[in-house]
């Protein structure tokens, strides 16, 4: 069985969590757990124990794309006070490091993550980045029936990058 609990999201969600731009979910199959983002900030773990979700049952951590309101709270899950910080595995997709910006009105603005892969093996977490070839999807299996996707094609218009939004890829 599947189930996708909403950890973190941009609207008010049950009595003693807090919500906040960002999204993270608890999924859990077959009684196997992944971690997929972990918001802006750590409120995602005090919203875990308000709805009765055990992080430390999460065997694998997936962030989608490396901005600050997907992978802002990833210090926090590794770095939880109670003992349990996360020492498994991280996916991600190729160049989630890459330096991002929000070219706004008032200047650019950083909207990266704080932390790097030296960060993640000092905590004790394998980094495994998933890439896929120009054109092509590439998928991964990380758990028994969850899989990681990464190169899928944007087909519609409305799926475009927004010009504002700029990557650093240190010359490459």
């Amino acid at each position: 069985m599947l189930r996708i609990l909403a950890l973190m999201e941009n609207s008010d969600g049950a009595p003693g969590t807090v919500a906040e731009h960002g999204l993270s979910f608890l999924v859990e199959r077959d009684g196997r757990a992944v971690l997929f983002d972990t918001g802006k900030t750590g409120a995602f773990v005090d919203n875990a124990r308000a709805l009765g979700a055990d992080l430390s049952a999460a065997e694998a951590l997936v962030v989608s794309h490396g901005h600050y309101d997907h992978a802002g709270g990833v210090r926090a899950f590794l770095e939880r006070t109670d003992g349990q910080g996360f020492r498994g595995p991280v996916w991600t997709g190729a160049g989630f490091f890459d330096k991002k910006w929000s070219l706004d009105p008032e200047g650019p603005r950083f909207t990266g993550v704080d932390f790097d892969p030296d960060y993640l093996a000092a905590r004790g977490c394998a980094w495994n980045a998933v890439s896929a070839a120009p054109g092509r999807t590439a998928r991964r299996e990380i758990l028994p029936g969850l899989h990681v996707v990464n190169g899928f094609p944007r087909l519609r218009p409305i799926e475009a990058g927004n010009p504002r939004f700029v990557v650093d890829r240190g010359g490459a």
